[in-house]
């Protein structure tokens, strides 16, 4: 654990665990009152479901964020009453030998028990954040690289192997961009790179075309494909899509968020599909040309808006259009982030099971837990004689038992507490 005591502090090490550990019960709730909300509204429009999941994935980053703030807050308090502790070994003696008898009593009455199995748990966690927080961010270095090269790819589409589009199909998008009220330059591409229509870019936004999959649409079907990826444009959706992309990373390893982001990018589809519709007014056309696009499908760059994504998602679209009421979610980003864990897991165990230290181990264990017994022991003792404390003295002891409780070693763990 020394590589991630390299790179964060104490007090930081702190707070992100907490942040972790509190974000999975943050975004479980976020969840469930988001989907209550959207079975509730099931028949509003799509535009109104997707601003809704855009505002839940956003709030589990904010809820997450101010749980990070209070936490270094209370780590750096923590941090600076480890100092003194260390430096006066008789600094919990002392406050608990003081006299209180003429405490304030308006002070004593806001003085409540201390909870030892509190204390416990948090330090076991505490004790354990190294572990986390080095598997955190293991996985979030393998979401960086996976998001780095998702760039890579999108620039490769942007500056390779253009060639400018017909002026009959220049026209077409010239058209839709002033009925859809667009008034930044859009251009569009034919590319041999990709094989699904996407969309690139949000200062200069450009429309790439698959050679091999427009072949044979009638002008109206092109028009569905243009109509669709111009209302990303419309919809700044590329910029939206790079903040989403940026949560995933961060937060990898919850299920909420893929979930929550999966139902983000099927509404965002669902609003795109709309808005195309109401521009081409033919509905049964666009349903067509979805169909015909899906025989095209291959993979693209989460980075890029395409017209035709995961096969589950234009099948639902083409039922939504329809009025049927089917949805299917895909949890394969669930599975990478669950591989994630369980390989930092296994490194993380593989690390503290060196054999070069397992006769050290052995031989320490008897002795590790009768330290286990005196600090548990010491605790006690300490908690039962906060009781005449003042609230303030009484929030500082908790603090140093907290501190001592956090410790690795047992021993040191008791000695502090003498």
């Amino acid at each position: 654990m020394n590589i991630l005591a390299a790179i964060f502090s104490a007090e930081l090490t702190e707070a992100l665990g907490w942040m972790l550990i509190h974000s999975l019960w943050q975004g479980a709730i976020i969840a469930i009152l988001l989907f209550l909300v959207l079975y509730f509204i099931r028949k509003k429009s799509a535009q109104i479901k997707y601003f809704l999941s855009f505002v839940a994935l956003v709030g589990i980053m904010v809820w997450a964020g101010i749980t990070f703030i209070s936490a270094y807050q209370y780590a750096s308090e923590k941090q600076a009453l480890k100092t003194q502790m260390l430096n006066n070994p008789d600094y919990l003696k002392n406050i608990l030998s003081t006299d209180n008898t003429h405490t304030n009593n308006q002070s004593n009455q806001h003085a409540s028990v201390i909870n030892p199995n509190t204390i416990k748990f948090r330090a076991f966690f505490q004790r354990n954040f190294n572990i986390i927080c080095l598997i955190w961010f293991v996985g979030m270095l393998f979401m960086m690289v996976r998001f780095t090269g998702g760039l890579i790819y999108t620039y490769r589409l942007r500056t390779q192997k253009l060639t400018p589009v017909s002026d009959e199909w220049e026209e077409i998008v010239k058209n839709l961009l002033h009925k859809l009220g667009i008034k930044r330059k859009v251009e569009a591409f034919f590319s041999p790179l990709t094989r699904v229509p996407v969309t690139l870019g949000a200062i200069k936004p450009i429309v790439l075309f698959p050679i091999s999959a427009l072949t044979g649409l009638t002008p109206k079907e092109f028009e569905a494909v243009i109509a669709h990826e111009l209302a990303h444009i419309m919809r700044n959706d590329y910029l939206f899509n790079i903040l989403q992309s940026i949560m995933e990373m961060l937060f990898f390893y919850h299920p909420a968020v893929w979930i929550i982001s999966a139902q983000v990018r099927a509404e965002r589809e669902n609003s795109c599909d709309n808005i195309a519709v109401d521009a081409t007014g033919n509905k049964i056309e666009y349903i067509k040309t979805l169909a015909a696009m899906q025989i095209k499908q291959t993979e693209h760059s989460r980075l890029a808006m395409a017209f035709s994504a995961k096969r589950g998602s234009v099948l639902h679209r083409i039922n939504r259009l329809q009025k049927e009421k089917t949805m299917k979610t895909n949890f394969i980003e669930g599975i990478i982030a669950a591989g994630i864990i369980a390989g930092g897991l296994m490194l993380a165990s593989f690390t503290s099971n060196n054999p070069t230290h397992s006769l050290m181990q052995v031989n320490d264990s008897i002795t590790e837990q009768n330290a286990n017994q005196n600090r548990d022991s010491l605790m006690n003792v300490a908690v039962k004689n906060t009781g005449k404390l003042q609230a303030e003295q009484q929030e500082t002891i908790e603090k140093a038992i907290e501190i001592a409780m956090s410790e690795t070693n047992s021993q040191f763990s008791s000695q502090m507490m003498q």
